[in-house]
């Protein structure tokens, strides 16, 4: 057993805008190399695109079959808490690359 994280995206890449992945022991570890190029075709590419990404979200104790049901669904927005928060008006704070709360819109004054 690993961990299963999402990816978002700080801009699409034509339909894309997450990326499910799996980590056997560090995710951490596991970021640092998608950073470098290194790993999945689809975040090499937008790392030469100048694209950013955040971590929005893990299960531990995952396995590798849990990832490929999750990518199989084929609707990462719908388990991304920075996108539900968007959607629900509200702002993401994200620290380290990592969703730590959410402000809602209309309490920031003008």
């Amino acid at each position: 057993m690993g961990y299963v994280y999402l990816l978002h995206f700080d801009k699409p890449l034509k339909h894309a805008k997450h990326y499910i992945g799996y980590a056997e022991n560090d995710v951490e570890q596991r970021l640092e190399k998608h950073k470098s190029g290194q790993g999945a075709r689809l975040l090499q590419v937008i790392t030469e695109k100048g694209i950013g990404f955040k971590l929005a979200k893990t299960w531990n104790n995952a396995s590798r079959s849990f990832e490929r049901a999750l990518k199989n669904k084929k609707n990462a927005p719908r388990f991304c808490p920075i996108c539900k928060s968007i959607k629900a008006g509200r702002v993401p704070i994200i620290v380290k690359g990592k969703l730590i709360a959410t402000i809602d819109v209309s309490a920031i004054s003008r």
